[in-house]
């Protein structure tokens, strides 16, 4: 016997009625499964093929939908792509960091982190270097991942500050780590330093920046 689901009224927090729409729900499950699919393609595409030669129709055959999909899903296509690529790096080294972070504090909280996010970079060169070939552009539009690691870096430090003694306030110590590691990150993706110098570097960067600012105390 078929029986139909009817839509149903949900009162919310502030008083108002909303439709529980079933195939609302499924719509946007659905839609949020072709953007990984069209993501995971990318990545795949990217691990043996040069960026520049990669067309919205290769990353739409290798997802199973249509150009008109790509550009629903990421307006600008393979650089909205990227960025979301390295969205997805940030968030998994951020989740990986979240599991030790307990174990640090103080300026070894900051380093920490530094160090996450330099293996994950490293660890995913394939996306990360394209990335960062094409983040003015990205930046421009507030997508690039930099963004991210700043914020978090803010937050670390007025977190490393409660237990340790250190000049500079979190957002001035924030800019100048973040500043430093952006050179090396620029630096490893033109291929003028190691792997093992960036990994290195992204640590130093916080010394920098607490270095600096007990100088200017």
């Amino acid at each position: 016997m078929h029986v139909e689901r009817r839509a149903t009224d949900v009162m919310t927090s502030d008083g108002r009625k909303t439709v529980n729409d079933g195939r609302a729900v499924r719509a946007a499950r659905e839609r949020a499964k072709q953007h990984r699919r069209i993501v995971d393609a990318t990545r795949l595409l990217l691990a043996s093929n040069d960026v520049d030669s990669i067309r919205v129709a290769d990353i739409a055959d290798a997802a199973g939908c249509s150009n008109a999909t790509i550009h629903n899903h990421f307006p600008n296509a393979l650089p909205d792509i990227l960025a979301a690529i390295s969205e997805d790096i940030i968030q998994n080294a951020h989740k990986q960091f979240e599991k030790t972070s307990k174990d640090f504090s103080g300026i070894e909280l900051v380093r920490s982190y530094f160090k996450t996010v330099g293996e994950h970079i490293c660890d995913q060169a394939d996306v990360a270097v394209p990335s960062i070939a094409i983040s003015v552009d990205l930046a421009s539009h507030g997508s690039w991942f930099d963004r991210k690691i700043f914020s978090d870096c803010k937050e670390l430090f007025k977190t490393a500050k409660e237990t340790e003694q250190i000049n500079g306030s979190h957002s001035e110590l924030a800019r100048l780590t973040h500043t430093f590691f952006q050179g090396a990150l620029y630096s490893w993706a033109l291929g003028s330093i190691t792997s093992e110098e960036f990994l290195r570097m992204s640590i130093q960067s916080v010394d920098f920046a607490v270095s600096s600012c007990r100088g200017a105390a």
